[in-house]
């Protein structure tokens, strides 16, 4: 099995969305005017016969053996360490990719450790591999009614650099608030000042991640995996999309696969999967004002919708009307009030101007479906469209933000510059909302 990235013209990397290949959807990268690439795992014959169709066929190399070079044992658990300070600022020489454990031990650490700044939450479902996963939160004492932010990350398994961004954001953030310090990411610093106001001006939770059953798969048996680990799929098939298993035009089969087999399988029905559940609790629990899920490995930062093109014109047509249904194809464009549509636009090339300033810039902001294939039922949609279903939801403004580089695990010591970039799109997004420096 090959890892690959396959290019071509916008009609014919459209052309392969029926194909059956394992094409990395969200991934697409423009490489000019007229090319574009998206990854793919692909078997040896189906790059060969993709060369003779006329695409161009990058191969990186075969899963199996690049997943050996690169994933390192990772350190074991808290035993080597001597102290909880210790284990705490093991992230900032770590040269591996964190295996599950690590980072579990790490964040019940990081809460005895700081027990006034951060909490655990262990989020109701446990994964079908009976893992229990959590989430931390990040607030200063004493503060109620902050602005909410949720990071999640984690849910494609080989995507295995956000999971260790999302360690890493934490780790800075509370060293630099403890110590005064500013925090440098490259060329971007963001100011003592303003780390103390992030941390006392918001409520931050993050969910490292959401698919711990899928990343051990990964881990130990060094194998391509995108879904989670439900064995009871059908078809002698494992795994579903959580991806594409919520509720947002979750039964439209737009971007999603009905075939229990396929990467992007949807599941047997909306929030069938307990990962999905634990983000719609935690959505719920933070009533979070912001919502970033962290993927890889494109380059973008994506926002609402993915389903069609955006308009402000006509708010009958729109996911919420039900004549629609079947019908979403140009010229249906999905409604987003003119108010919101500017906002998450600004926010979002706020975000990216402040990631291209840590190293040699190329991260983009676009609306989700501007790439070249649709999506539906994904979180960034799901979380924006809640206060449109049911009024009494709190209204959540939704990002999807891919790690560049164009590899889902690529080297550690590259991984650990693009960790840089990750967590200057958590800050970026942070400072935007935290308001004034603390006097």
């Amino acid at each position: 099995m090959l890892l690959t990235r396959i290019r071509g013209t916008r009609e014919q990397l459209r052309a392969l969305a029926a194909s059956g290949l394992r094409l990395h959807r969200s991934g697409v990268r423009r490489v000019s005017d007229t090319l574009f690439e998206v990854p793919a795992v692909l078997e040896e014959p189906e790059a060969g016969l993709l060369g003779f169709w006329g695409y161009e066929v990058i191969v990186q190399g075969d899963v199996k053996e690049l997943l050996s070079q690169r994933l390192k044992p990772a350190k074991a658990l808290a035993q080597p360490f001597g102290s909880p300070a210790e284990l705490f600022s093991s992230v900032t020489s770590n040269d591996r990719y964190m295996q599950v454990d690590y980072m579990d031990s790490w964040s019940q650490n990081l809460a005895l450790l700081f027990p006034t700044l951060c909490s655990v939450l262990k989020t109701p479902n446990q994964t079908w591999e009976g893992r229990t996963v959590s989430a931390m939160r990040l607030r200063t004492p004493s503060q109620s009614n902050l602005p909410s932010i949720l990071f999640t990350s984690g849910v494609h398994a080989a995507e295995l650099g956000g999971p260790d961004s999302c360690i890493y954001f934490i780790c800075r953030l509370i060293n630099a608030y403890v110590t005064q310090a500013s925090l440098a990411l490259g060329n971007r610093t963001f100011s003592a000042c303003r780390v103390q106001a992030i941390l006392n001006n918001l409520d931050i939770f993050v969910l490292p991640c959401a698919n711990p059953d899928g990343r051990v798969y990964v881990q130990t048996r060094q194998e391509w995996w995108r879904k989670n680990r439900n064995p009871s799929v059908g078809m002698n098939a494992v795994g579903v999309d959580i991806n594409r298993n919520y509720d947002f035009l979750w039964s439209s089969g737009i971007g999603s696969s009905f075939i229990p087999a396929d990467d992007t399988y949807k599941g047997a029905a909306v929030f069938s999967e307990p990962e999905t559940r634990n983000i719609q609790w935690l959505l719920d629990v933070s009533g979070a004002d912001y919502f970033m899920d962290i993927h890889g490995p494109s380059g973008l930062l994506a926002y609402a919708w993915g389903d069609a093109t955006d308009q402000t014109q006509d708010p009958d047509m729109t996911f919420l009307n039900p004549i629609w249904d079947g019908k979403r194809v140009p010229p249906y464009a999905e409604y987003i009030n003119q108010e919101d549509s500017a906002s998450v636009r600004r926010l979002g090339d706020r975000i990216i101007g402040g990631v291209n300033l840590v190293r040699d810039g190329g991260y983009s902001a676009g609306q989700s479906y501007t790439g070249l294939y649709p999506t539906t039922a994904t979180s960034d949609d799901y979380a924006f469209s809640r206060h449109l279903t049911n009024p009494n939801q709190h209204k959540t403004y939704a990002y999807t933000f891919e790690y560049g580089g164009g590899d889902f695990f690529p080297p550690y010591d590259a991984m650990r510059d693009i960790i840089d970039e990750v967590n200057a799109a958590m800050l970026e997004l942070c400072d935007a909302v935290a308001g004034p420096s603390p006097e």
